[in-house]
């Protein structure tokens, strides 16, 4: 079942978030996934075909999802941080509405396509009285934001400092405390180069923190988890069961 456009945000925010509930009808409490949508900051929508497959698939797997719409790239208004309060906003409304919805507050999880991977990478990240997530799923991400060149004016403002670029960056936030992560990336990734996410592997290696990564030979940025030529569906989901159902 779908519930569509949730206000989860303060009065007055036009993004909203989609609701997916499993159809499960027992009384055991689920685990929560908040699902984010990429568009490098400027585009994209919580109920993109991306995102729809993701909620639609978790639901099925017993999964209370939220697909959620944040802060995006507006003139003369540079997204961060407001971008990650708002991921964040996503994750407080599971953990908030736990009872209504039947959700373990302590089983959260996030995923997310490209700069909708950056963000649930910093969903495993403490901050400003935020715990974090318990396990993350990321597809293309861009890790190291100090690799955004012009674009950096429009995501962090004209006076962004490099302490602000770092924060953002996943692969200068991560810590051995770092939950469970699933990297997924494409050979054939144009826009996000490979080694964001090889880099980011290699650096939980170094902290021990658990972690896959997924390398899809011939693969493009924005793949999907089912698409011709591959279905990931499956190692997803039971990755998310691995650190979210035991």
């Amino acid at each position: 079942m779908v519930t569509r456009d949730i206000a989860f945000l303060s009065p007055g925010r036009i993004e909203k978030l989609d609701l997916y509930l499993p159809a499960d009808e027992g009384t055991n409490a689920r685990p929560g996934i908040v699902v984010i949508h990429g568009g490098g900051w400027r585009v994209g929508d919580k109920a993109d075909t991306r995102e729809t497959q993701i909620a639609e698939t978790l639901a099925a797997a017993g999964y209370v999802c939220v697909s959620i719409n944040y802060t995006q790239i507006a003139p003369g208004k540079p997204p961060w941080p407001g971008y990650l309060h708002d991921a964040r906003a996503g994750v407080a409304f599971l953990r908030m509405n736990a009872a209504r919805y039947r959700i373990d507050p302590t089983r959260i999880g996030t995923i997310g396509g490209s700069a909708g991977g950056n963000m649930a990478l910093l969903l495993g990240a403490p901050g400003d009285g935020f715990e974090p997530v318990q396990a993350v799923v990321a597809l293309y991400p861009p890790t190291d934001m100090t690799w955004t060149g012009r674009n950096r004016e429009n995501l962090f403002g004209p006076a962004a400092s490099e302490q602000s670029v770092r924060a953002a960056s996943p692969i200068f936030v991560a810590t051995q405390l770092f939950p469970p992560t699933f990297l997924l990336h494409g050979t054939a990734d144009t826009i996000v180069p490979l080694d964001h996410s090889t880099n980011l592997a290699a650096a939980f290696a170094r902290l021990h923190v658990p972690h896959q990564l997924k390398v899809i030979d011939g693969a493009p940025h924005t793949f999907k988890l089912y698409e011709t030529g591959w279905d990931l569906r499956a190692e997803v989901v039971a990755f998310f069961d691995e650190h979210l159902k035991q």
